[in-house]
């Protein structure tokens, strides 16, 4: 939710912020498609290596703290002895488009991974459920980033705007760190908990199906009899 929200928070205040340097309409849209382009290049390395070497876990935190980097560099933050110019705008778009491509992915590898080890079967109805849990988060983020967007523009500016998503996402980091530390030191405690809880509602379920299904096989038994005595 928190890699939406920042996306579409430059959608909504992106184009106000660069107006002073009079761009051109082109310049102005090569400027929106570097941060794009930035995703659609890294999002498939991130993969690879979720998929290969990488926990997805660390992708999400180093996602996460390239994000806050981006953001701290394109308001530029008002804490930073730094002044705004376009080159530092596009720089920062770029960093952020490849820490939002390691959100977007890791996230959602890891959403399906923890799953199953939380005792989900490993079919299309697990990841179907996990799918619309995630695209569910994505689309809130899209809802709260434009809303807050322009209301922190028009109240406390765009580098203090900014300044606020880079700490959000600092927080993410700091919560994906540390659910990781959990989970090194107490490994499998939680996922076996709910493993077995699963386990027993999905034999629960399974019981209670074979139950129907005999009930109506016995059913249509005595009604194929009936029909033969009366005929």
């Amino acid at each position: 939710m928190s890699g939406s929200m920042s996306i579409f928070f430059l959608f909504a205040t992106l184009e106000p912020h660069i107006r002073p340097w009079n761009l051109a309409p082109l310049e102005i849209g090569l400027i929106f498609v570097l941060d794009g382009f930035a995703y659609a290049v890294s999002a498939p390395i991130w993969g690879r290596l979720c998929d290969r070497c990488l926990p997805e876990r660390a992708a999400t935190t180093m996602g996460a703290l390239t994000v806050t980097v981006a953001f701290l560099l394109l308001g530029p933050s008002p804490i930073l002895p730094i002044k705004n110019s376009l080159p530092l705008c596009i720089c920062a778009l770029v960093i952020h488009g490849i820490g939002f491509g390691a959100e977007m992915v890791a996230t959602f590898s890891g959403a399906k991974k923890d799953a199953v080890e939380a005792g989900l079967p490993d079919d299309l109805a697990t990841y179907g459920l996990v799918s619309g849990l995630w695209n569910s988060s994505v689309a809130l983020g899209g809802f709260i980033g434009p809303s807050i967007a322009g209301v922190m523009f028009d109240t406390i500016g765009f580098g203090w705007g900014t300044f606020i998503i880079a700490l959000l996402h600092l927080f993410v980091a700091i919560v994906t760190i540390s659910l990781s530390c959990y989970y090194r030191y107490y490994p499998d405690q939680d996922f076996s908990e709910r493993s077995t809880l699963f386990q027993q509602s999905a034999r629960s379920e399974s019981t209670d199906s074979t139950y129907d299904s005999g009930c109506n096989s016995t059913r249509v038994s005595r009604e194929d009899t009936a029909i033969g005595t009366v005929d």
